[in-house]
């Protein structure tokens, strides 16, 4: 409720389809960046009036959160494995809560994380690419941002080809095991 009190949050009213539409029209334009966002965010700037008539009718909606990012500028943070990381600033209108009403990862990370007083985020490598919004997230919240640590993720050779994979607790009984002994 704070972030759209801000201006910070807003809801979206785009179907399924209209979304598959907007990606389809990305590829046609050759954007790079694909997602909600910029000129193809046709439900952040709807007036209050509109806002209120979809919901009045019915309507199922997303919350967004309305990105400041720049795609021109670059967000520098320190992950305490991997030293300094460079990357573009978050632009993407990332949904906060579905239209069920349940949150999103990526915006229960943050909530979660600054009411349990998390300090340090350590996981696995694959969430390099979400620390812009979560960043991004953790301030336009007020909260403090922690620290993050980014692990490699710990590969199995398959023995019949030689190819290496994700260590998997389901298909590899002995995966936390093996590892630490």
């Amino acid at each position: 409720k704070s972030l759209v009190l801000k201006g910070l949050a807003y809801p979206c009213f785009c179907t399924a389809e209209e979304l598959t539409a907007l990606r389809d029209r990305q590829e046609k334009d050759g954007a790079l960046i694909r997602g909600y966002f910029g000129k193809y965010a046709k439900c952040r700037n709807l007036t209050y009036e509109e806002i209120e008539k979809n919901i009045k009718e019915g309507k199922p909606y997303v919350l967004r959160f309305r990105s400041n990012g720049d795609e021109n500028k670059r967000i520098v943070f320190d992950d305490m494995i991997r030293g300094k990381i460079e990357m573009p600033e978050n632009i993407i209108d990332e949904v906060l809560l579905k239209s069920d009403g349940i949150p999103t990862y990526h915006f229960a990370h943050v909530c979660d994380d600054h009411f349990m007083r998390t300090t340090h985020v350590i996981r696995g490598e694959e969430w390099i690419s979400s620390v812009p919004k979560h960043i991004a997230l953790f301030k336009a919240c007020g909260f403090k941002v922690p620290k993050y640590a980014h692990t490699p993720q710990v590969m199995k050779t398959d023995e019949t080809d030689g190819t290496k994979r994700k260590l998997s607790k389901r298909k590899d009984p002995e995966a936390s095991v093996s590892y630490f002994a």
